[in-house]
Order: C-alpha cells, then structure tokens, then sequence
C-alpha cells in the first residue's frame, strides 16, 4: 500500500449549557426551592444530559439551607480514560423566600417555628444606641457604580498631581 499513514486528531470544544454546568468531571445545577419545600420536604424531577429522567426528593424531616450543596455519586461526566468511572452530580439549592408576610402569617410561624432568642442587651445600652434603616440595595449596580466613581476619582488625582508638579509624563499614581 502507498498510503501515508498518521494520527488523527479530534479537538473538542464544549457546548454551553442553560442548566448544567462541567467542573472537570464533576456537573453542577441550581435548582430552586420554595420556603415550604425547603422545611417541609420536596421532590422533583431532574432530567438529565443524556435524557434520564432523576427523581430528586429530601429525607424525611431533612430541611435545606440556602445555598446548601447536595451530591448525587455517578451522575457526573466520564472520568478520563476511565469510561465506567463517573464524576459526580453536584445540586445547589437555591432557596427562594416570600417577599412579604402579613402579620397573621408571622403570628403562625411564631407558634410552630423556635422562639426567637431574647434580646441579650440592657434597656439602658439601646437607649445609647442611634436607630437605623436598612433599605434594599442591587450589589450588582453598587459595585458598578464604586467602580466607576473610583474611576473618576483616580482620573482627578491624576490631574491634580499634573497641574502640580506641572509634567505631562505622571500616567498613573
């Protein structure tokens, strides 16, 4: 035979996917629970990459806390060259809480959930103490908005430190 021979190479590249995500051969999903399924048990199905159907369910009395990580061993990605060996599966549990309740509904979870935990300062250290607000904040837009205003500020040192000294060559503090 006159036919030139060789290796051939296969090069990879991994898709996207909405839901799952590879950490090696580790996959990882969010999946979101509800208050109620959070405390009181859930059950869900999970399909899978390869169109299995999983059914995720708690443990009696088990709760889940936010951002709490469960792990399922085997249902990850093939472990390299080690086609029957598999990485595993890892779920975080995102917990979605109400935006409000009513007062009834506080008085409800007061009767069945722990008693909360009495205040452990004196009359006389609160009356020393300047009531505050807390308000909703977007981290996202905070940071952004830091970012830019810190941006401006540098961008005005960088001035001052020019009509000071008078040079042109000063690009960064």
């Amino acid at each position: 035979l006159d036919t030139a021979t060789g290796d051939i190479f296969f090069v990879l590249h991994q898709k996207e996917h909405l839901r799952f995500k590879r950490k090696g051969e580790d996959l990882f999903v969010d999946h979101i629970l509800t208050l109620i399924e959070a405390l009181c048990g859930f059950q869900f199905i999970l399909t899978h990459l390869d169109g299995r159907q999983l059914l995720i369910k708690s443990n009696p009395g088990e709760f889940f806390k936010p951002n709490q990580f469960k792990s399922i061993n085997d249902e990850g990605m093939s472990v390299y060259q080690r086609p029957f060996m598999k990485g595993k599966l890892y779920i975080h549990f995102i917990i979605e809480f109400p935006d409000s309740l009513s007062s009834e509904q506080v008085q409800a979870l007061e009767v069945i959930l722990p008693a909360r935990s009495k205040s452990q300062y004196s009359e006389m250290e609160l009356d020393d103490c300047e009531e505050t607000t807390l308000h909703d904040v977007n981290m996202e837009e905070e940071m952004r908005r830091n970012k830019l205003q810190n941006k401006k500020h540098m961008m005005r040192m960088k001035r001052c430190l020019v009509l000071e000294h008078g040079k042109r060559e000063i690009e960064d503090i």
